[in-house]
Formats: C-alpha cells, structure tokens, sequence
C-alpha cells in the first residue's frame, strides 16, 4: 500500500521557544484542514524546546517529523534544513512565537495556493534544491 504524502508541510523552527511551543503546535495541530504534517525542528536551544517537541512527537508520532540539530546552525542554515526536508507541495511556515487563533487559517491559505499554478514559496523550495543538487 502506497502512502499518501500530505498536502502541506507546516514547518516549525525553534531556538528558545519553550514558553510559546506548546500554544503554537496546538494552534496548528486545531486547524480544519487537517492534510498535512508537521515539521518541527530545534536549533539546539538552551531552554526545554527540545523536551517539548519530544513530548508532541511521542504523542503524534504519524503527524509530526522533528529536526534536532546537534549544534546551532542558525537561521539561514534551518530555512535550508526546513525548506527542503517536506515532500509536500505546500508549505507554511510558523516563525518564532506565532500562533494561530483562526482554526481556518491553513484552508485558507490552501484553497488560495491551489487556485494558483504555483505558489512562490513552491518555486523557492525547487530553487533551493536546484542550489544544493537536491533535484
């Protein structure tokens, strides 16, 4: 049996985020559209980030995909990480502190990306990989 890649990849960096986290992937984990995964990745942050996504990864282990760096990398280096690690055709992006309070924000933004022929954040994760080789 084939598995169906989701839609949408929401993807998450952190670096310190532990006093937003939780209100931020249950944010997203309420959302209506519910065909995607969620990618959450940790910049080896200092503070309880890391234990945080362990806990939603454990408890949603088909939903959520994590990236743990072993070093901080920074910014730059994540939203390659990020961009490139969905197999989705859609992304979405939380930064920082975000949340969501409208539970329809992510259909959306889907309806409207599917009305297009491409969204530019799909162009741009097709350049990175160029950029790298990936494709």
């Amino acid at each position: 049996m084939m598995i169906q890649k989701p839609q949408v990849s929401v993807i998450v960096p952190n670096y310190n985020h532990a006093p937003y986290l939780k209100e931020r992937i249950d944010s997203i984990l309420n959302q209506t559209f519910q065909d995607f995964e969620v990618i959450l990745m940790d910049d080896c942050s200092t503070d309880n980030t890391r234990v945080i996504l362990l806990e939603y990864k454990e408890k949603y282990p088909d939903l959520i995909k994590l990236i743990l760096q072993e070093k901080n990398v920074g910014p730059a280096q994540n939203f390659i990480d990020l961009i490139t690690f969905p197999k989705s055709k859609y992304i979405a992006i939380f930064e920082g502190d975000d949340y969501r309070t409208d539970p329809y924000k992510l259909q959306k933004q889907f309806d409207y990306l599917k009305s297009k022929l491409k969204s530019p954040l799909f162009m741009l994760k097709k350049l990175v990989k160029a950029l790298l080789g990936k494709i």
